[in-house]
């Protein structure tokens, strides 16, 4: 029996910290759904997740949940969670903001 391959792990650039790119999952959610030329409250029912405000939340830039987006990654049919996820600059967690 062979051991397991072990990744190294994946880091984002020096003084940057990945983020969630809602605008990009958004743009993708929208594009798809105007190709099958159905509803926004037809995409929640057929992913199973959230509700109709989820994808008005998401178009805002706010966070979703893991189950929904993982829900919506199977519905856009992606493997791969990288086109969603960004390097931005790491905020100091000394710093105070105004």
């Amino acid at each position: 029996m062979t051991a397991p391959t072990t990744r190294a792990p994946i880091t984002p650039p020096t003084g940057q910290t990945w983020t969630f790119d809602a605008a990009a999952l958004s743009a993708a959610v929208e594009r798809r759904r105007r190709d099958l030329r159905i509803s926004r409250r037809e995409v929640i029912r057929q992913t199973g997740g959230g509700t109709p405000s989820t994808l008005t939340r998401l178009d805002d830039g706010h966070h979703i949940s893991v189950d929904v987006f993982l829900r919506l990654l199977m519905w856009l049919g992606c493997t791969d969670a990288e086109p969603f996820i960004t390097a931005a600059p790491a905020r100091d967690e000394g710093a105070v903001d105004a």
